[in-house]
Formats: C-alpha cells, structure tokens, sequence
C-alpha cells in the first residue's frame, strides 16, 4: 500500500495484488536464465497467498541441477578467505602463473517446475578466469577501489525445452541428442541484463553498470571514471570473454561434431559495438590459444587449430567439390560455412587461405604431392583459374599437373630443353596415341578445362603445344618408320605393326584437309598408298 511504499528506499511506488501477480508472470518469462551464471543461489521459488488465514501455495520454481564444477567461483572465493585485505587479494592473483588459473565448461540443467510439470532447459556453460592484461588493470592500486575481477562466462543452449524426467537425471544420450538452439544473445553481469549482444551466446562477466544498471559501461568518448570502466569493460571482452567462447567451441566440438549445430555457435554478422570486440577477439583467440576448433577430412578426418587449418576459398565456384578433392588427397583443408571462415579472413589475415597461386607453389614445392587424379584435375582447374594467357609461364613452372593420356601427370616448364606436350584434337590424338600417349594430353578431361589448356598451347611459351602440321612433321620419325624418310616408294604392310594401319593414312589426311596443311612440308615423307595398296610414295 501507499503508506509501506512511502517507506521504501528502492522504489516508493505502490503495487496492487494485481501488479505484483503480473510481475511475477514476467519474472517468470525470464526466471530460467536467471540462475545461468549464479553460484550462490541454485534455485528460485515463487509463493502465492489468497488472503491472510490462507496458507502459502508454490506457484512456480525453478532449479539449476546437474553437474556443476564451479571451479572459478572456489577460486575467487578461496582467494578472498586467504586474503585480509584488498591488496593481498589481488597480490596473491597476480602471483598465480597462468596455467593454475581456473577455467571449466559445464553441462547444467535448468528445470521449471509449473502446474505440477516439470520442465528442462540444458546449457553448456563455459568460465574463465585471467587475462594478462585484466590481471594487470586489476591489480593496479589505483584500480583496487573498483573491486575489479578478471571473471567472464559464456552460455549456450542446447536442444529443446523437454518435459523431464521425475529423477532430473541428465543423461548424456538426452543431452547432445538435440540441436544448438538459436539464442538472442543477451549480456549478464550475473544476472541479465536487458541488452541484446547480437551474438548466439549469452556472455556474463564482471562488467561495470550504466548509473541505470541497464547496460554496461563504454564509450570511446568518455574521460576519467567513466574511461576506466570503459576500458575496463573492452578489457574483459578482450581477454576474458574471448577465451571462455572459446573454450566453449571447444568443448562443443567435441559434443557436437563439425555440423551446422555446432557452427551456429560461433560469432558471425556485425553485432553492435562494444559486443564486436568480442566477436574480432574471439577469432584471434582461437588462433592464439591454438586448440583445435576445426574440421578436416583429411587423413580420416581431424580437429585441428586454425594454425594447422587451410580455409577454403569461396570466392571460387568449386570451392567445396575443390576442398573434398583436396582433403581426400591429404590436404588439410577444413570444412567450415563461409560466414565462420570470412570471419577468419577478416581478422586473422596471417592464417592460411587457398588461392590459386598459394595452391601452386605448395604443389611446386612438393609440400603437398597429390596422387589422386580427381584431386589432381580439380587442383589444376583452380591454378588455370586465375591466369591470363599471357601469365602462363611465369605463374606454372614447375607445376605437376597436366594430365596425359597416358594416365600419369606432367611438368608445365618454360625451359626450352623440356620435352614436349601437345594437345590435340579427336583425329590429332587418334594419329599420336600409339607411340606418343606419355606425351599428349589426356583427351577425356572435362571440356573446359581442356580448352583452357588449348588456349595456353596456342601461345606456345610454355611447353604444351596445340597439335599443328610443323609439330606433326617433327613427329613422324617417331610414328613412321625412319628409313622411310628420303625415299620415293616405300613397301608397305599394314598388318605390321611398326607400319602405319589403313585407318592411320586416312586419318593423316583427314587432318591434311582440316587443318590446309602446307603439304610441302612434309615433302621427303613417302604418304600416298598406290593402288594396289602394297606401297607409299
């Protein structure tokens, strides 16, 4: 009422019956988020009483159970028992080497109990405690007063509100047999606060409250006081935060395996400033703490860190039929969505991202043989991918990948002494493949990356060469018998092997006619059969 309102010193405003009740339908709404980040409190109940002679009735509850390792709050909570004061309490954390700094990623259960069901959430909830530079802000004696606490948690939900079971058992086959949910990330200062964060996670820490304890402290624009518990704020999502998010992505990884679920996870968009601190920190974090957060095929498959990971290049149509080839080939080359590696790219430029010329001087470097002709070919349509013509000599030397008839793989070089490599077309090759299949391309490749190699024969600064009459001329001793060369009349067979067939002289002046061919310059080589088709002048 109006007169025991008048002597409250949170708020003099008088609440009906009516209010209180839709109050605590509200508190409801949120209660299940509440106990998230608390230690102290693992359970909320709410009473409801009709009149004064009326006993007390529970409308609704709710309990965090299930594992709870708690590491970081007996941490903090020890280090203040031991301490007598403020000093000693932030001596004794700077004096703790990095590695005996708690951190722990936990599985809990939030279960409502209402109209006599009981309901269940599930949550992995990751904290950490350090931070170099929080320690350091921390610690400072002018900084005591704050009361700061290098302390930062993340939450991620998992799977669908499920009606529980009577025991709240949590077994691990429920657990991790649902979905990520997707979550409107909110931030905590323990509790929750009514402030979206754009991210897939809610992050809690030891944050410095706005004057209206609705938003955290920041602003590049601010001085003194209001400074400070700026950058103390971007100091924790820095250092702190991140590393929590990551030791999350870590644990669900495991959990989750490398599928949309577990990718969902991860912060990607333009969330608002200051939450894109976290999100850049997060990135470089995980390239930091190299643990592994990403998925190969390779090699059977792997986790591996983002410093032993090559990201796909999806600027590049193929990229995924391109990254499988590869894999299968060896090549660590991860499965990741473009909106997770884009964020790499964007913060971690030094990492290793496929790009055709990166690909091709692995290849020439021999730090990667492929021996997988399907790896092969889609490795070789992505190195054409990026050359003009003209560029062919200098960006290809040395590279192992042009594909012969033969079934094998030869060496695109400028040098003059290197043997020769022809690309032909249908009567080209039916002409050569008997004697020269190590030497021509393989006709079978898909058109257009046979054409390309076309294209860069036609130039003929590098040592493929499109099949013309001079080049054919150059061959015959190879194809003919070479004594035949000089003479007018020549005794032919066709049944011998080493002589040309019937099918072989028509084919030769199929491709005569085709391409008018300068017969003069085959002037010496016996190529007209008689009529009775026992000889050749």
């Amino acid at each position: 009422n109006n007169i025991t309102a008048a002597y409250s010193q949170i708020k003099q405003t008088a609440y009906s019956p009516d209010m209180v009740l839709n109050l605590f339908k509200n508190f409801q709404n949120i209660a299940s988020e509440v106990l998230l980040f608390l230690h102290n409190v693992t359970s909320i109940n709410l009473y409801f009483r009709e009149g004064m002679d009326k006993d007390m009735k529970m409308i609704y509850r709710v309990e965090r159970v299930g594992s709870h390792d708690q590491s970081v709050y007996k941490f903090v909570s020890a280090l203040k028992t031991q301490a007598k004061d403020k000093d000693e309490f932030y001596k004794r954390l700077q004096d703790t080497p990095d590695k005996m700094l708690p951190s722990d990623c936990q599985l809990i259960s939030i279960t409502r109990h209402e109209f006599e069901k009981e309901f269940s959430q599930r949550w992995m909830v990751s904290e950490y405690l350090g931070g170099k530079h929080a320690i350091e802000m921390a610690a400072k004696k002018e900084n005591r007063t704050h009361g700061f606490v290098p302390w930062a948690g993340v939450a991620a939900k998992i799977g669908e509100e499920y009606e529980a079971n009577m025991d709240n058992s949590l077994r691990r086959a429920d657990v991790y047999g649902g979905k990520c949910i997707s979550l409107e990330g909110r931030a905590f200062c323990f509790l929750p606060l009514p402030v979206k964060t754009g991210l897939p996670v809610h992050v809690n820490a030891y944050f410095e409250l706005s004057s209206n304890r609705r938003d955290i402290w920041y602003g590049d624009d601010m001085a003194g006081g209001g400074k400070l518990r700026s950058e103390w704020n971007c100091c924790l999502l820095k250092e702190v935060s991140s590393c929590a998010y990551v030791h999350l992505l870590a644990k669900m990884a495991c959990e989750l395996g490398p599928y949309d679920e577990y990718f969902s996870l991860w912060p990607t968009g333009s969330p608002p400033e200051p939450w894109n601190i976290l999100l850049r920190n997060v990135y470089l974090s995980a390239v930091e703490m190299d643990i592994p957060l990403l998925y190969t095929t390779a090699r059977g498959g792997l986790w591996i860190s983002p410093k032993k990971a090559v990201f796909p290049d999806y600027s590049y149509l193929l990229a995924v039929e391109l990254g499988h080839a590869l894999a299968d080939a060896g090549l660590t080359i991860i499965n990741a969505p473009k909106s997770v590696v884009s964020k790499f790219e964007e913060n971690c430029p030094s990492l290793r991202y496929m790009r055709p010329q990166m690909l091709r001087n692995s290849l020439v470097r021999r730090n990667h043989a492929l021996n997988n002709r399907t790896a092969m070919l889609a490795a070789l349509k992505y190195c054409l991918s990026d050359i003009e013509k003209s560029e062919a000599v200098e960006k290809l030397e040395g590279l192992p990948l042009i594909p012969l008839a033969n079934g094998k793989f030869g060496t695109f070089s400028g040098s003059r002494t290197a043997g020769k490599i022809f690309v032909a077309d249908e009567i080209g090759f039916k002409l050569l493949k008997d004697k020269l299949l190590d030497r021509i391309v393989d006709p079978t490749i898909e058109p257009d990356l046979l054409k390309d190699l076309y294209d860069i024969a036609k130039i003929g600064s590098i040592n493929i060469y499109a099949l013309s009459a001079i080049l054919l001329r150059d061959l015959l001793p190879t194809i003919l018998p070479s004594e035949w060369h000089g003479k007018q009349l020549v005794k032919w067979n066709a049944a011998q092997n080493v002589h040309p067939t019937q099918e072989w002289m028509e084919l030769l002046w199929s491709f005569f006619n085709t391409n008018s061919a300068d017969l003069s310059l085959f002037l010496g080589w016996p190529l007209l059969p008689t009529s009775d088709e026992n000889h050749l002048f």
